[in-house]
C-alpha cells in the first residue's frame, strides 16, 4: 500500500507497549497537514486524517431504551476533548420514527450556548431528512446567529499535543440521507430515489441561503448515500455506477460533502476499490468523500485500507462500535472509533485523537446504555477487570465461554424466549460461546416422573403423561435415520429431502420453527449457541444437543447413544455417528468443540472418542446437580487438557412440574405426592461451571441461581501448554496399542491453531467468526450466512491440492471473487489438477464483461469500441461456445469430470431440474442444449405461437482424460446491456472463418428471495443439491475468494498465473481470432450488400484486408484525397504506399485510425476526409476510446 508515511505520535501508551519496538521508539517529529482551499477534507496526499464521531446519533438512535439527555451532552463533550473534529450530534426527524432522537433541539441549543473545552475546533452535524427537520434546525440557528460558524479553519499542526482548551466558536452543518436502492429508500424514508432527491434540493438550497453563522458564510451540507456496497432488501448488487450518479446529482444540488455509507457492513475490498474508482471516474474529488463503514463482517478496517489507498482521507465512526442497522438484522454497529484510531496511527497517519480517552469513553457509555463495548483495541487498552482475565496470557486472543443454569418453561415457545433472554445478555457480556443445560429446550428434563410405568406394567395416565411430554418435543425437521443418527450433513445443511420439505411447508420450515428461532437468535446476538434439547423424529424422542453459529447457523447436532436408567423408558438410543465434533474459528482462535450428554461423561471410551478428535473445548450439559459432578469434570479437564463447560438446571419445587394425567402442568405442590416427600427427588442445585485443562474451576459453580450467567475469558493455548505431558488425543493414547473405532465416526483428530485448509469428509464445516469473507452473488446479509453455511472459507491453494489429492471424489467451490479473467483461470486450473475421474461443481459470478467463444471474432460479434466506453471487459474463454454478457445478475456454473462418456446435455438437465424446484416450472433443454422458459420454441410454419426464451447457453471443451462444461443462468442481468454489446458494426464488413454466435430471445427468470436467501444464494444451492444428487455427497464444500488470490499473483502456483496473466493480454484476446477478411465494398469472395458510409466519408474510398492472428496483411486501399493530388500514378503509388505501411500491423493496436492513415500516407491527406473517414473506421474496428500518438 502505498501511503504517506509519518512516525506513530498518537497511539495509546496503553496499546504501544504491544507494538514493536522500531515503532514504539520512532521520534515523534511532525508535519503541518492540513486541508486544501475549498476541500471537504484533507488532501488524498496528506497523512492527516479526519474522523467524524458519529456515535451520539447514529450509534444511538436505534437504542429501545430511552437514554437521558443529559448523558447525551456528557457524551458529546467528552468526546470533543479527545481531539476529534466533527461529532454528529443528533436528528431532526420526527419522534414517533426515531424517539431517541427527540431531545435533538435541546442538544443543539447547548452546543451553540455551551462552548465546550477542546483541543480542536468542533463541528457540530445534524441530520435533517425533510424540509420539517430543516425548518426545526434553522429556526434555532437564527436564534442563535452569531453564535457558529458555517466552517471551521483550516487544520494547522494536527499533532498538537494534548493540551485541552477553549474552543472558538463552534461549527454547525447540516445532514441529508440518500439511499443507493430503492427499496432500502422507500423503507428508510418512505419514498423512492428519485422523490427523495427532489426533497433534498429544496433542503439544499434553503440551507444554504439561511444567513446566521458568524462568518457570513452559507451552511455545510453533508450527504449520505447509504447501502453504497450492500443492501439488506436487494443483496450485493449495488451498482456502483448508479452511487457515482446519485453522489454527482446531490454535489450538483450544493452539497459540500459526500459519505458513502457501507450500512449493513457487507462491504469487501474488491467491491470498495470498484465503488471508489466509479466515483473518481464521475469526477468526483477525494476530498469531497467520505467512508461510513459497518463492522457486521469485520470488513472495515480492511476498506479503510482500499479507501486509504485511493486518496480518502475522512471517515465516520462511532465511539464502542456503537449502531446498527434497524432494517437488517445481526447488522452490528459502526466501526470502532477506538479501532479505527488504531489502525491508522499504526500506519503512520495523524488522526489527533487522544486513544486513551477514547477508550474511556467507550467503557462508559457503552456500560451506561446497557450495551457490549465493541472496540476490540479498547479491549487491550482498558484495564482488565473480571477476575477471569488476569490469568489469561496475551498470546492469544482471549476466548469468553459462558454457561448458566435455567430452567424448562412451561411451553417449548416459553422456553425460547428464556434462551433468547439469555443470549442476549450474555452478548452485553461479550460472551463467544455460551451453553445451556441437558433437554432444556421443548419438554424438559422429567425429573421425578415415572410415567406410570412398573415391569411389565403401563398406565394410561403414563401414557397420556407420555402424550403431553411428546407434544412438547421440539421438533427440529429431522428424520431418525440409520440407527437413530438423523439425517446427518444433509440436515445441517439443509440439502436434499430436508430442502424440499422446508420448500414445501406453509412457514417454509421443516420443523417447528425452533431450527430458525435459534439461528435467528444467535445471528442477532453475535454468541454461539449450545444447547440440550428433547427432540421427535418419527415416533421417539431423543435427548439432543445443537450447536448454532451466529455466521452459518445450525453447523451440527448430536443424540445422547445411551440414556441412562429410566431414561430409557422416554428416549430413544442414538447411533455414535452424532459424536462428530464441530470445528469454528473466533478472532484467530480455532476452537473444536464436542458435547457429551450427562451420565455419557461416564463413559470412557466415548470421552476418548472425542478426544481422539483433537477437541479443546468439551461440552457437558447435564442434568447431575451432586456435588460429585464438578470432581468428574476437573477430571475430564486434567484427562483431555482441554476446557470443560458444563451446564445444569437450577429447579425449585415451585419450579419443577409434572404432567397430570389430562396433559396439564401442575406444580408439585399440586401433584397428588406431597411436595415435603418428593423435594429431595424433584430440585437440583444446579451447579454450571467452566474447568481449565488443568482441572482448575475458573468459573463457577453456579449453585441456586436461576438467572445468572457465569463466564470466565480463556486462552486456548493452554491447552497445547497442557499436552506437554499428556495429549489424550495423540500419542499418549497409545494408538498404536489400544484401538478404539466407533462405528459410523470419523475419529480423525480436527486441525489445531489457525489453519485454513480445507479438511475431508464431514469436517469440511469450518465456521469463521470475526474473519468471515464476503459472500458474492446478490446475497442479502442473512442471505449471506444462510448461502454460507454450506461451505468453508479455504485458500485456493488448498483447494486445488485437496482436488488434485482425490482420485475419484466429489467436490464443490463456489468463488466469492468477480473477476472474469481470474474465475477462468481458475476453472481451467481445475480441469488440469483434478484426477481424472473426480467431479467438480465450481460457481461463480462475473463482473461486467462479454465472454466470447475460443474461436470467435470479437469484431464480427461484439461492439468492441462501445465495450470500453461503458468499462465492460472483453475477454475470451478457452472453450468453445458463443459470446455471452456478464454481470452480477448472470450466475455461472462449470463442472468437471471424466471425458468418457461425456453427455452435455446431463448438466444443463441438472440445472433446468434446479430451475423447476426453485419453481421455475416451465425450465426445459432444448435442441440446442439450451435451457429455455415460457411458450415454446419459434416455428416458422406458425408465426403466432408464443417464443421461448433462452435463460442459459452452456459450452464445453474436452482434453484427453477430462470435460469442463460450464453455463449460465440469468437471474437479473441488464438485459439492456446485451443487444447493444452483442451486435458488431463491422459484422457487414467482415467474412469471418470462426464459430458465430446463434442469437436467440433470452429473459430474466423470476426466482423470489425466500427468508432472506437472495435468488444467486438461492440457486446456487439447488444446483448444488442436484450435482449431489447426479453424483454423490460431496466430500468438501469450499469458498475461494479469487479475487484476493489473482491480486497477490497466485504465487503459489505459477502455472494458473501465467495462464491468469494471459487472459489478459491483447494477443489471446485479438490475436487468437481465426483468421478473417474484411472489406468496405463487396468483393467476389463477399458479395454481400454493405450499409453505406456516413455521406462525410469520400465516396471513393475502399479497404480491404485480410486478419490473421489479429493483424493486417494483403491491405488495398484507395480513394482518399491528397492534399497535393498528382496524377493517377502517383495516386497509386501512394495508395500502395499506405497499405503497405499498415500490412502487419495489429488491427487491436490501432486506437486512432484519423491519426495511423495521416502517420502512414507518404504524400499529406486532405485533413477533413482523413478525420471523417478515420472515425468511421473507428465505429467499426477501434478497440479503444482514444490513444496517444506514441500507441497509435
Amino acid at each position: 500500500m502505498k501511503l504517506p508515511t509519518r512516525p506513530i505520535t498518537r497511539l495509546s501508551k496503553r496499546c504501544c507497549a504491544r507494538l514493536p519496538a522500531a515503532c514504539r521508539y520512532a521520534t515523534t517529529q511532525t508535519t503541518a497537514a492540513g486541508s486544501a482551499p475549498g476541500s471537504s477534507g484533507p488532501s488524498p496526499s496528506s497523512n492527516r486524517i479526519k474522523i467524524v464521531e458519529v456515535g451520539p446519533r447514529d450509534g444511538l438512535q436505534n437504542e429501545k431504551k430511552s437514554i437521558p439527555l443529559a448523558t447525551k451532552i456528557e457524551l458529546i463533550e467528552r468526546l470533543a476533548k479527545t481531539g476529534v473534529s466533527t461529532i454528529e450530534a443528533g436528528s431532526f426527524v420526527a419522534p414517533k420514527w426515531v424517539p431517541q432522537m427527540s431531545n435533538s433541539a435541546e442538544i443543539l441549543e447547548h452546543v451553540l450556548a455551551h462552548r465546550v473545552a477542546s483541543r480542536e475546533p468542533i463541528s457540530y452535524a445534524f441530520l435533517v431528512p425533510n424540509s420539517r427537520g430543516l425548518a426545526d434546525a434553522t429556526a434555532i440557528l437564527q436564534q442563535h446567529a452569531g453564535a457558529f460558524v458555517a466552517s471551521l479553519p483550516t487544520a494547522g499542526n494536527a499533532g498538537g499535543g494534548p493540551e485541552t482548551t477553549l474552543s472558538p466558536l463552534p461549527a454547525v452543518e447540516l445532514a441529508v440521507f440518500a439511499a443507493a436502492t430503492e427499496t432500502f429508500s422507500r423503507k428508510n424514508l418512505n419514498c423512492d430515489v428519485a422523490t427523495s432527491l427532489e426533497r433534498f434540493r429544496d433542503v439544499i438550497r434553503t440551507a444554504k441561503e439561511t444567513q446566521a453563522a458568524a462568518d457570513g458564510a452559507p451552511l455545510r451540507v453533508r450527504a449520505y448515500i447509504s447501502v453504497v456496497l450492500g443492501c439488506p432488501f436487494e443483496g450485493y448488487d449495488v451498482d456502483p455506477r448508479r452511487v457515482a450518479e446519485l453522489a454527482t446529482d446531490l454535489l450538483e444540488m450544493g452539497a459540500d460533502e459526500i459519505a458513502l455509507g457501507d450500512t449493513t457492513g457487507m462491504g469487501t475490498a474488491p467491491r470498495t476499490k470498484e465503488l471508489l474508482r466509479c466515483v473518481t471516474a464521475a469526477g468526483i474529488r477525494h476530498e469531497d468523500v467520505a467512508l461510513h463503514l459497518h463492522d457486521t463482517y469485520g470488513q472495515a478496517l480492511v476498506n479503510t485500507a482500499v479507501a486509504l489507498e485511493h486518496g480518502i482521507r475522512t471517515f465516520d465512526s462511532a465511539v464502542g462500535g456503537l449502531g446498527g442497522c434497524p432494517y437488517s438484522p445481526g447488522a452490528t454497529g459502526n466501526v470502532a472509533t477506538e479501532n479505527l484510531v488504531y489502525f491508522l496511527e499504526s500506519l503512520g497517519m495523524d488522526t489527533g485523537v487522544d486513544l486513551d480517552a477514547m477508550a474511556d469513553i467507550g467503557q462508559w457509555i457503552t456500560a451506561e446504555i446497557g450495551k457490549a463495548n465493541d472496540s476490540s483495541v479498547a479491549v487491550i487498552c482498558l484495564p482488565c477487570t473480571h477476575k477471569a482475565l488476569a490469568h489469561v496470557p496475551t498470546t492469544m486472543p482471549a476466548i469468553r465461554l459462558g454457561t448458566c443454569s435455567p430452567a424448562t418453561a412451561d411451553t417449548p415457545a416459553e422456553t425460547l424466549a428464556i434462551l433468547e433472554d439469555f443470549t442476549k445478555r450474555a452478548a452485553a457480556e461479550k460472551v463467544d460461546i455460551l451453553l445451556f443445560p441437558e433437554a432444556f429446550l421443548g419438554s424438559g428434563y422429567p425429573r421425578g416422573e415415572d410415567f406410570g410405568c412398573a415391569i411389565g406394567s403401563r398406565t394410561p395416565a403414563g401414557r397420556e403423561a407420555f402424550l403431553q411430554y411428546f407434544r412438547r418435543a421440539v421438533d427440529l425437521g429431522d428424520v431418525v435415520g440409520d440407527a437413530g443418527a438423523g439425517g446427518g450433513r444433509d440436515w445441517v445443511e439443509r440439502r436434499g429431502r430436508f430442502a424440499d420439505e422446508a420448500a414445501s411447508s406453509a412457514a417454509g420450515t421443516a420443523g417447528d420453527g425452533t431450527r430458525e428461532t435459534l439461528e435467528r437468535v444467535a445471528r442477532e446476538t453475535g454468541v454461539f449457541i449450545v444447547s440440550g434439547a428433547i427432540e421427535r423424529a418419527g415416533g421417539s424422542l431423543y435427548c439432543s444437543v445443537v450447536y448454532v453459529c451466529p455466521k452459518r447457523g445450525m453447523v451440527g447436532k448430536r443424540r445422547k447413544v445411551q440414556p441412562t436408567g429410566s431414561e430409557r423408558l422416554i428416549w430413544a438410543a442414538a447411533g455414535p455417528a452424532t459424536l462428530r465434533a464441530v470445528s469454528t474459528v473466533i478472532r484467530g482462535v480455532r476452537i473444536n468443540m464436542a458435547a457429551a450428554i450427562c451420565w455419557e461423561n461416564y463413559m470412557p471410551l466415548l470421552r476418548q472418542s472425542l478426544y481422539a478428535q483433537n477437541i479443546n473445548l468439551y461440552l457437558a450439559p447435564t442434568a447431575d446437580g451432586r456435588d460429585a459432578w464438578l470432581g468428574l469434570l476437573r477430571t475430564i479437564g486434567t484427562e483431555g487438557r482441554c476446557f470443560v463447560v458444563s451446564s445444569n438446571m437450577c429447579t425449585t419445587a415451585e419450579s419443577t412440574e409434572s404432567l397430570a394425567a389430562d396433559g396439564t402442568a401442575t406444580t408439585t405442590a399440586e401433584a397428588a405426592v406431597p411436595a415435603e416427600a418428593r423435594l429431595s427427588r424433584l430440585t437440583t442445585r444446579g451447579g454450571s461451571a467452566v474447568v481449565s485443562p488443568f482441572g482448575d474451576v475458573i468459573a463457577g459453580p453456579q449453585w441456586d441461581d436461576a438467572r445468572g450467567i457465569v463466564f470466565a475469558d480463556v486462552d486456548f493455548d493452554d491447552c497445547i501448554r497442557g499436552r506437554l505431558d499428556i495429549d489424550m488425543g495423540g500419542s499418549y493414547s497409545r494408538n498404536d496399542s489400544f484401538k478404539l473405532s466407533v462405528e459410523g465416526l470419523d475419529l480423525s483428530p480436527l486441525p489445531h491453531g489457525i489453519d485454513d485448509r480445507t479438511a475431508r469428509g464431514r469436517y469440511r464445516v469450518v465456521v469463521v467468526l470475526g474473519e468471515e469473507a464476503a459472500v458474492g452473488g446478490g446475497a442479502t446479509a442473512a442471505a449471506t450466512a444462510a448461502a454460507a453455511r454450506h461451505h468453508s472459507t479455504a485458500s485456493l491453494a488448498a483447494v486445488l491440492a485437496a482436488v488434485e489429492a482425490d482420485d475419484s471424489g466429489v467436490h464443490v467451490i463456489r468463488s466469492t471473487g468477480t473477476s472474469p479473467h481470474a474465475n477462468l483461470a481458475v476453472e481451467q486450473r481445475l480441469l488440469e489438477r483434478s484426477r481424472a475421474a473426480s467431479r467438480v461443481l465450481f460457481q461463480y459470478h462475473n463482473g461486467p464483461c462479454v465472454v466470447m467463444g475460443r474461436n470467435q471474432n470479437p469484431w464480427a460479434e461484439v461492439a468492441v469500441r462501445r465495450l470500453r466506453a461503458r468499462d465492460v471487459a472483453l475477454v475470451r474463454r478457452r472453450s468453445g461456445g458463443g459470446a455471452v454478457y456478464h454481470d452480477g445478475g448472470n450466475a455461472n456454473w462449470s463442472v468437471l469430470g471424466p471425458s468418457a462418456g461425456f453427455d452435455r446435455d446431463r448438466h444443463v438437465v441438472m440445472v433446468a431440474r434446479a430451475l423447476q424446484r426453485l419453481g421455475v416450472s416451465s425450465a426445459r433443454v432444448n435442441e440446442r442444449h439450451d435451457i429455455v422458459v415460457g411458450g415454446v420454441e419459434e416455428d416458422k410454419d406458425s408465426p403466432d405461437r408464443e417464443t421461448a426464451y433462452k435463460i442459459s447457453g452452456s459450452a464445453y471443451k474436452l482434453t484427453r482424460h477430462r470435460a469442463l462444461h460450464h453455463g449460465t443462468c440469468l437471474l437479473g442481468t441488464d438485459l439492456t446491456a446485451v443487444s447493444g454489446l452483442l451486435r458488431s458494426p463491422a459484422a457487414a464488413y467482415v467474412l469471418a472463418r470462426g464459430v458465430a454466435s446463434v442469437r436467440s430471445p433470452v429473459r430474466n427468470i423470476d426466482i423470489a428471495t425466500r427468508d432472506g436467501i437472495a435468488p444467486a444464494a438461492r440457486f446456487a444451492a439447488a444446483v448444488t443439491r442436484e450435482f449431489e444428487a447426479l453424483y454423490g455427497r460431496a466430500a468438501s464444500h469450499s469458498i475461494v475468494d479469487v479475487d484476493c488470490e489473482a491480486a497477490a499473483g497466485f504465487a503459489f502456483d505459477p502455472v494458473l498465473a501465467r495462464g491468469y496473466a494471459e487472459l489478459m493480454t491483447p494477443e489471446w484476446i485479438y490475436g487468437q481470432t481465426p483468421q478473417f477478411s474484411f472489406s468496405t465494398h463487396p468483393s467476389d469472395e463477399d458479395p454481400r450488400d454493405r450499409p453505406p458510409p456516413p455521406p462525410t466519408v469520400p465516396p471513393s474510398f475502399r479497404l480491404a484486408f485480410t486478419a490473421r492472428h489479429g493483424r493486417l496483411h494483403d491491405v488495398v486501399l484507395s480513394g482518399l484525397p491528397y492534399l497535393s493530388p498528382g496524377d493517377d500514378l502517383t495516386t497509386a503509388a501512394a495508395d500502395r504506399s499506405l497499405a503497405a505501411a499498415l500490412d502487419g500491423r495489429p488491427l487491436y493496436e490501432i486506437y486512432n485510425w484519423q491519426h495511423v492513415l495521416a502517420q502512414a500516407s507518404i504524400q499529406p491527406l486532405d485533413a477533413v476526409a482523413v478525420a471523417a473517414t478515420g472515425a468511421w473506421l473507428d465505429g467499426l474496428l477501434g478497440v479503444a476510446t482514444g490513444g496517444t500518438a506514441a500507441t497509435a
